[in-house]
């Protein structure tokens, strides 16, 4: 029986989306890579269509077929040069897994990992907010199927474009093997309080420094690890004149894995998350975390975290006082975060996804 499931979906052929390649890799970037490598690992036949500007690294892309298509890049591409090349050659199916996709396309399958872009408009630039507001409903609606990341998410899906719910799947986030700590490594923690977004307002790294400044720590570290994106109507960093707060910009894995080891404490301020990646990093390296009160952080994290109100300084940097204070509380955290880590997996989420594709053929 395993045998024919596997012979059938080896002979399933669709498209992947490919343009997250030309991307900078972020939360959503990074599901697009993880599943699309799993996938391919299931059934080598699918093709990544890309656009010309992809540089491709060819240890990530390893055994993949990409095939370069187009003239153009960016939304142009995506909008024109691919939807073309799909109808000349014989309309497959599109898995497209970074909020967007063709709008002239009927045989599309639509990843939209959260609906920030229609609930919090302030935090957008006019441009990105305006055609994302455009785009989004009109993909969704046309879409095969959907997909999202989290329960929190189809709810906000539903809620803000009344798409019926058997029509959404939940195809979780989960964390590279490249986070885990070794059992061979001896990892000696360091004065650091860790945090890991990208600089926009609704991560909300102002109070965290604002928490992490009242405490007025000897021989502590806030690190701030994270990049601009224009899409943000407002991403400019409030430098602190503390000596003690530092902003990395955006680092590669390799020295990200690094940085969740040696850290003491990871910390998640962030006002609104479809799924919240970073804290699932955080737990795999085995950091204690402590991250915002908000449902889809609920949801992510469970019992294998400590909350607070994300807006309250004074109660962020009572709960970071009392982690620090804690070994007992923050060995507790780590196993339990360790175990939390497991419930997920890219493997697990990408059978998942194929799954419900199988059901279209």
């Amino acid at each position: 029986m395993i045998s024919f499931v596997l012979l059938f979906l080896s002979c399933m052929i669709f498209a992947v989306n490919g343009r997250f390649l030309s991307q900078k890799i972020s939360g959503v970037q990074r599901f697009a890579i993880e599943i699309t490598k799993c996938l391919i690992k299931l059934n080598p036949q699918i093709v990544v269509l890309c656009p010309p500007n992809v540089e491709l690294n060819t240890d990530l892309t390893k055994n993949w077929n990409i095939k370069i298509i187009g003239a153009n890049t960016g939304h142009i591409w995506e909008q024109w040069d691919l939807p073309r090349y799909l109808h000349q050659n014989s309309k497959p199916l599109l898995l497209n897994l970074c909020n967007t996709a063709p709008l002239f396309y009927n045989r599309s399958l639509v990843t939209v990992h959260d609906v920030c872009f229609a609930k919090h408009k302030e935090w957008y630039s006019i441009s990105f907010m305006l055609f994302y507001n455009m785009l989004v409903p009109r993909i969704l609606k046309k879409s095969i199927a959907v997909f999202t990341v989290s329960q929190f998410s189809k709810q906000e899906i539903i809620s803000y474009f009344n798409i019926t719910a058997s029509k959404i799947h939940i195809i979780p986030n989960a964390v590279s093997n490249s986070f885990e700590v070794n059992d061979s490594e001896q990892i000696q923690k360091e004065k650091i309080v860790l945090s890991v977004a990208s600089i926009d307002p609704r991560k909300n790294q102002s109070t965290l420094v604002k928490a992490f400044e009242k405490l007025k720590l000897t021989g502590w570290n806030l690190v701030l690890v994270g990049a601009r994106h224009q899409a943000f109507s407002n991403n400019k960093v409030s430098v602190s004149s503390n000596e003690n707060v530092r902003w990395t910009g955006y680092l590669e894995d390799s020295d990200l894995v690094k940085l969740y080891h040696k850290a003491s404490i990871f910390v998640y301020p962030s006002l609104y998350e479809g799924f919240g990646i970073p804290p699932l990093e955080a737990m795999t390296a085995g950091c204690p975390v402590l991250v915002s009160d908000i449902p889809s952080l609920r949801e992510t994290c469970g019992n294998a975290a400590v909350y607070f109100e994300p807006l309250n300084a004074d109660e962020l940097s009572r709960k970071m006082s009392e982690l620090i204070a804690s070994d007992k509380l923050r060995e507790e955290l780590i196993g339990l975060g360790l175990e939390k880590s497991k419930e997920y997996s890219w493997n697990k989420s990408a059978s998942l996804l194929l799954k419900h594709i199988e059901k279209l053929y």
